[in-house]
């Protein structure tokens, strides 16, 4: 399973209210990085975040193990070495 399934399976988990399918695809000491946002914070574990507006996750060994949110999207492809389009 790619990287990017494994991302999938997870949006898809949580659109269907299914945390635990989406559980099974985190690693149990998962980063959460919210910190960019005016109330974020830096958290371990696999209890829900709400989102912001762009994430980037990194994935090892077929699960998830940290996630950061942007409030501006840019933000997030700069993180990633990419630029967007205008």
């Amino acid at each position: 399973m790619s990287d990017v399934d494994v991302i999938r399976r997870i949006y898809d988990a949580s659109a269907a209210s299914s945390i635990e399918r989406a559980a099974e695809l985190l690693d149990p000491d998962i980063e959460w990085d919210t910190s960019t946002a005016p109330t974020g914070v830096k958290v371990r574990g696999v209890e829900p975040i709400e989102a912001v507006r762009a994430q980037v996750w990194r994935v090892r060994d077929g699960r998830a193990v940290s996630m950061k949110q942007y409030m501006d999207p840019r933000e997030a492809y700069e993180a990633l070495g990419l630029h967007p389009e205008p």
